[in-house]
């Protein structure tokens, strides 16, 4: 018997998506490819394991299927697609194709409906099919020759189900009865409505006693009070919900099954693609131990340094240069303004110095002396320009370097612009530090904090000062030419209101309440503290009466089984693995 593979990409892009969104997977250059490498990570799991005769991928499109067209709000409760994700998923083509696998794709069909066809088909000929997924509804589509492979959520663990193992987890007596079951209870992940009060056991008791949802309805006589209101109030959302569960196993397309035979893989295509996405290891898994991402490559991108670059980056350290840079950047509508620190916390941190920039390729290093009148004196020569409201201000993490100017005795003024702030507002999944953006936006690396203090072991102070200007000068050109590319961004995002609006103007009021912390009236807390405990006391004592017994409140075992065993609140409760009821803040309710 031959083996057929079945892939529901879709599943398997957003599984990708999500196993990386708190740490993606970036290249050299910034590039998120999170979504190509746990892909083809889970494909080439998938095709080791089984090792499959044939195999094929089906995919969603973006045209409407006969279910938005006859529900409307079909699915329409998700958020929108990941901008990340949607860039992707041309990759993820390219590499299925260098791969040589067959792909699917009908508009008006779901990848469910595809390879409900093809494994129909399939059941007719000398195949034993497997339905990659984590879909629940693909129970459905279960026989004696195909099985759901079922992956998890957020790992490598593989459940393969048959008709058995189907019929125990869904409690039915027919494969075909799964969509009654959905169709009573519904599927928040796809937003179909179900019928009002009736749940996963509720639906697998009534079609186990019934048979199908036509059944149910032609028979509601046979039920009481609200169960027997809504079903019949309901009936047509009822068999709705039915036919949105229910997968199509008549696509109109041609079935071919000698152009889903496996094939070698198109290994020219392949490398020049796992080089480009830097995927080293998954070049050797497949490609053999020779490859190496190192390789020349007209895909590959190099990231420029301080090295490669025009810059003028400039000292003031006298009273002249200070004047002379305090002058030009007061003829400026903005300015970028960075400050170099010794420490983390800016209520103990000693100010080093402060970098400007307002035009890119250039920046002007201020250095701070680190005690005595010539400390203050420096600072407050640029008191009236950081507080000057005319002039805007640009900066990275922005919260930090005003906090620190503010336990200096400087209120920074002015309309602000934090790139840190614009970059989480418009990639929120993506790293934010200035190191990401210049290598991401700028291509261009720069000098990193751990080579400027060799691992930590100096401390900003010991450090030469040309050394310090330079890395500071260089942090301030940066920020400013990301500045330049983020403003017009935020434009195009329709983004400026809750940037401009919410998000900056946020930054220095946060700032002012750190700042002047929280004054607490104590003997209030005591007097509020002995109120609630009263209060709770009095609560505890009615559970006592209303339950008729005494029992431990915080125990969950204990409160299922007053509710449950001794007040009998609920026909079938819940119940955890262990066999515990269920009495979290979703079940009481």
């Amino acid at each position: 018997m031959e083996k057929l593979i079945l892939i529901d990409g879709m599943v398997l892009i957003f599984r990708a998506h999500y196993a990386f969104v708190k740490n993606p997977r970036l290249t050299g250059d910034g590039r998120n490819v999170s979504v190509e490498f746990g892909f083809i990570n889970t494909l080439l799991g998938v095709l080791e394991k089984e090792d499959p005769t044939h195999i094929a991928v089906a995919f969603d499109t973006d045209a409407p299927t006969k279910r938005h067209i006859e529900y409307p709000a079909y699915k329409a409760q998700r958020s929108a697609i990941p901008e990340n994700l949607i860039t992707s998923i041309p990759q993820v083509y390219e590499l299925l194709e260098a791969l040589q696998i067959k792909v699917f794709t009908v508009d008006g069909f779901e990848a469910d409906d595809i390879i409900g066809t093809i494994s129909r088909c399939a059941d007719e000929l000398d195949f034993k099919t497997y339905m990659v997924t984590t879909d629940k509804d693909f129970s459905q589509l279960v026989s004696e020759k195909t099985y759901f492979y079922k992956l998890s959520a957020h790992n490598e663990k593989i459940e393969i189900m048959g008709v058995p193992e189907i019929k125990d987890k869904w409690q039915v007596s027919r494969i075909d009865q799964v969509t009654d079951i959905l169709g009573l209870w519904g599927d928040s992940s796809d937003n179909i409505p179900g019928v009002t009060g009736i749940g996963e056991k509720t639906a697998q008791k009534l079609i186990t006693q019934f048979g199908s949802i036509e059944n149910l309805v032609a028979n509601t006589d046979q039920l009481k009070g609200k169960q027997k209101e809504n079903l019949e109030n309901e009936t047509e959302q009822a068999l709705l919900s039915k036919r949105l569960a229910t997968i199509d196993r008549h696509v109109p397309i041609p079935v071919d099954f000698d152009g889903m035979k496996r094939q070698l893989p198109n290994l020219d295509k392949l490398k020049e693609i796992f080089i480009d996405l830097e995927f080293d290891r998954l070049g050797k898994r497949i490609i053999g131990e020779e490859f190496s991402v190192n390789q020349e490559s007209s895909v590959s991108t190099s990231l420029r340094t301080i090295k490669d670059v025009k810059y003028d980056y400039r000292i003031a350290d006298t009273i002249e240069t200070r004047e002379s840079l305090i002058k030009k950047l007061k003829s400026q509508q903005a300015f970028c303004l960075d400050c170099e620190t010794t420490g983390l916390d800016p209520k103990t941190a000693k100010l080093v110095g402060i970098a400007f920039s307002f035009k890119s390729g250039t920046g002007f290093y201020v250095p701070i002396p680190n005690t005595g009148v010539n400390a203050q004196s420096a600072l407050q020569e640029f008191r009236p320009l950081l507080e000057d409201e005319s002039i805007d201000k640009v900066n990275h993490n922005l919260k930090f370097d005003l906090a620190v100017l503010k336990w200096h005795g400087i209120t920074v003024r002015g309309k602000l612009f934090d790139t840190m702030l614009a970059h989480q507002l418009i990639f929120p999944d993506l790293r934010h530090s200035l190191d990401f953006l210049a290598k991401t936006y700028l291509s261009y690396s720069p000098i990193s904090y751990s080579n400027l203090t060799q691992d930590s072991q100096m401390d900003l102070l010991q450090i030469p000062i040309q050394r310090i200007a330079e890395y500071a000068s260089e942090d301030a050109d940066i920020t400013w030419q990301l500045y330049e590319f983020f403003k017009d961004l935020i434009s195009e995002k329709e983004l400026s209101r809750v940037f401009y609006e919410v998000e900056c103007p946020l930054v220095p009021v946060l700032v002012e309440i750190e700042s002047n912390g929280v004054k607490l009236d104590s003997q209030a807390l005591v007097s509020f503290s002995s109120d609630l405990k009263d209060e709770l006391f009095d609560k505890e004592t009615e559970i006592y009466r209303l339950a008729g017994m005494q029992f431990n409140i915080d125990s969950p075992k204990q409160l299922g089984k007053v509710l449950f065993d001794h007040l009998k609140l609920a026909e079938s409760p819940r119940k955890t693995k262990t066999g515990q009821y269920k009495t979290d803040a979703k079940v009481l309710e």
